[in-house]
């Protein structure tokens, strides 16, 4: 499926994380998976422009969602963000979708889709 779009999935909890994972590749998704902000980061920087969407926790161990997001600038390229938390947003959040937690393997795909394209 090499014309799939690619996804970064930013997701500090292993169970989240593996089951977001599978459900974003179910509905046809590549899944690229780290559990921090700073590996988020490099992923970001090292293929500037390849992600159709980032899906981040808000809170990470070393840097959060929303600053990995702010210091990415143009390796973002036209990604569509998606912010996973359990607290309600904050001013300086860079701009993106937020979907609270908990949140459920369909709502998350349907998020992906909307930020990716009627191609997704």
């Amino acid at each position: 499926m090499s014309d799939a779009i690619l996804v970064l999935l930013v997701e500090d909890d292993d169970v989240a994380r593996d089951n977001f994972r599978n459900a974003l590749e179910q509905a046809g998704f590549t899944v690229e998976a780290v559990d921090d902000g700073g590996d988020g980061l490099s992923r970001l920087k090292a293929q500037p422009g390849a992600f159709g969407a980032v899906v981040t926790d808000v809170n990470l161990p070393t840097l959060s969602g929303p600053d990995m997001i702010a210091q990415a600038g143009g390796a973002l390229g036209a990604a569509g963000v998606i912010y996973l938390s359990g607290f309600a947003p904050e001013a300086g959040w860079p701009q993106g979708r937020i979907l609270s937690k908990p949140i459920a393997k369909d709502e998350l795909v349907r998020a992906v889709r909307d930020v990716t394209g009627p191609a997704a």
